[in-house]
């Protein structure tokens, strides 16, 4: 029969009978009886020594009689008489001495234990092999680094991960330190991540959402602040701005790093073949967004030039020469020049790109520019708020990858002319962010980033969503490596996603306890240890609703419970009156392309 125990280091594999066992009591505190009786013995003798009493010869025969005088009269005194015929020692003597053998004999092992003790840990890095191996939950004194108060005016600029299962409170990352989360629709992202981070964040914020109704917490929360909100799908009730990449594209440098971004963004850049036709996309979308700025024609212009391809070259050309921007007309023109199978590609990527700017949306939205890269990033915190078109959401990637984009760039261009991380911080929560940010630059951003004031709030559905995007497990696990807090939502069904949470929560000790009856009547028990997972792949995918699992940097695993913003008391708090429709004075007013800000 087979019974489980309680998890920890290794146990001696066999147990005695429970008869052997007392058996083995009995002897041992026999001898015990026998070290102690010796050890008087021997205080006594030099306690007789020490009074003057003499030297009396110590021989075996005196300490069996010095034993059965102990034994039969049940005093120092009277052992002493059965064993030699002189007056005995003080007996406060004689107990001193006893006492200090004790003492001395009780520091002698104390010491040994002590030796051992560091010999093991030098060895095996301060535990013991079955302790080092064996992984186990965070305790308090392990999630004392991530505590937070609960105000969030005394943790800015800090991620909240949840409350902590073991002690209640609030656990965050530290100052600029960027998260992933992975959760399915549902799964409480949004209410339990992205909304919380959000309503208390501190500084500018850049916020994702796929529901309108979304913006009223908050907006709600930062009505005093100087907000946008960009929606092509609509956003009932709300005022909403525009931005235009045409407008970024100012002059050949601002126009050349976009045309980059919107190659990038356009999901044609996963192939190494495709490398060389990319770099001829690049240069033929740069001069058409060059041109676009500098005639005025806007997104339409771009749209259009860029389905009529070589037809409009002419046009496009004579734009470039009045400006004055030979080396863009040269770039531009390079295209008619390679063969028809690289002109074909770079159309193919141009044309994927006019469809998302051609739709009435993303045409809508980009008919003006209601804000800079710059406006988020000024002494006063701002924020801008994105919402993604629930259908199709694949064809808006381009346009609000190439706006995320511009905005981090000027965040990276404003810390390197300082010297410091931009402050307030930036903060970037992205919802959805496998659908609203396609940046092939993401394991190197989350590496910079916190030296430039940037923190990202990343929630995908899974890592085969990354490995999709980014184009193979590598880039996905260095996404992972790079971002020092790690989360996991309930509902999870990818399997390489639980497997990779599995194996870096580690593996426990178990122990298995054996009993058996032999053909004699007797009764034995051995106990065996085995490995398993401390949270298995089954009990990741059932995580219950509203718990999350959180790996921060080095420490243990930590169960966490998310905060809903609608049942915390203190982010509702935050966000009252939530029956109010947001005033229009909470959104900035729209400025035309080329108004100061």
């Amino acid at each position: 029969m087979t019974s489980p125990r309680a998890a920890g280091p290794a146990t001696s594999p066999l147990s005695l009978d429970p008869r052997e066992s007392v058996t083995g009591i009995l002897l041992a505190l026999g001898g015990l009886v026998l070290v102690g009786g010796a050890a008087a013995y021997a205080a006594a003798l030099a306690a007789h020594s020490l009074t003057g009493g003499g030297r009396a010869t110590a021989s075996s025969e005196h300490l069996a009689e010095y034993l059965g005088g102990l034994a039969t009269t049940g005093s120092l005194d009277g052992a002493w008489r059965a064993a030699y015929d002189v007056t005995p020692p003080a007996t406060w003597a004689t107990a001193g001495l006893l006492l200090v053998l004790v003492s001395l004999l009780a520091v002698g092992v104390w010491g040994v234990s002590l030796l051992r003790g560091r010999f093991t840990a030098g060895h095996s890095g301060g535990r013991s092999c079955g302790e080092a191996e064996a992984a186990a939950w965070a305790t308090a004194k392990d999630e004392k680094r991530l505590t937070v108060p609960r105000d969030p005016a005394d943790r800015p600029f800090r991620l909240v991960a949840g409350r902590s299962r073991t002690t209640k409170r609030l656990l965050a990352a530290e100052d600029c330190i960027s998260a992933v989360a992975f959760g399915p629709n549902g799964s409480g992202k949004t209410a339990g991540l992205i909304l919380p981070n959000t309503i208390e964040w501190a500084g500018s914020v850049v916020m994702t959402t796929a529901k309108p109704q979304d913006l009223t917490a908050v907006l709600a929360a930062h009505a005093g602040r100087r907000t946008w909100v960009i929606a092509p799908g609509g956003a009932p009730g709300v005022p909403t701005a525009g931005w235009s990449p045409v407008d970024y594209a100012e002059d050949p440098e601002t126009a050349d790093r976009m045309a980059g971004w919107m190659v990038d963004a356009s999901g044609m850049t996963g192939d190494v073949r495709a490398r060389p036709w990319n770099a001829q996309a690049r240069k033929y979308l740069k001069g058409l967004l060059l041109a676009a700025n500098v005639s005025g024609r806007g997104i339409s212009g771009f749209v259009e030039w860029a389905y009529d391809g070589e037809l409009a070259s002419a046009e496009v050309g004579e734009i470039l020469e009045q400006a004055g921007h030979d080396e863009a007309l040269r770039e531009y023109r390079s295209t008619w020049r390679i063969h028809e199978e690289g002109k074909g590609s770079v159309m193919f990527t141009a044309f994927g790109l006019a469809d998302t700017y051609n739709r009435p949306g993303v045409r809508q939205a980009c008919s003006r520019s209601d804000l800079t890269p710059a406006d988020l990033l000024g002494p006063e915190p701002a924020m801008l708020l994105l919402v993604t078109p629930q259908s199709e959401v694949e064809r808006f990637t381009p346009y609000f990858t190439a706006l995320l984009s511009a905005i981090v760039h000027e965040a990276e261009t404003r810390a390197a002319h300082t010297g410091g991380p931009v402050n307030p911080r930036l903060l970037l929560a992205l919802d959805e962010a496998g659908n609203v940010f396609r940046y092939p630059r993401l394991p190197h951003l989350l590496t910079t980033a916190r030296g430039n004031g940037v923190q990202l709030l990343l929630a995908y559905h899974d890592i085969a969503q990354i490995e999709h995007l980014y184009g193979g497990r590598d880039v996905a696990r260095t996404v992972l490596s790079n971002a020092k807090m790690r989360l996991l939502l309930p509902g999870v069904g990818d399997i390489d996603t639980l497997r990779y949470f599995s194996d870096l929560l580690g593996h426990t000790t178990v122990g298995a306890v054996s009993r058996q009856t032999g053909p004699d009547g007797r009764r034995s028990s051995s106990e065996t240890d085995h490995r398993e997972a401390l949270a298995p792949v089954h009990l990741l995918q059932q995580l219950p609703a509203g718990h999350a699992v959180l790996v921060y940097e080095n420490l243990p695993g930590t169960r966490v419970t998310l905060r809903m913003w609608f049942r915390d008391r203190r982010l509702r708090s935050l966000v009252r009156p939530l029956d109010q429709k947001p005033s229009s004075t909470a959104i900035s007013t729209p400025r035309r392309p080329g108004e100061a800000a």
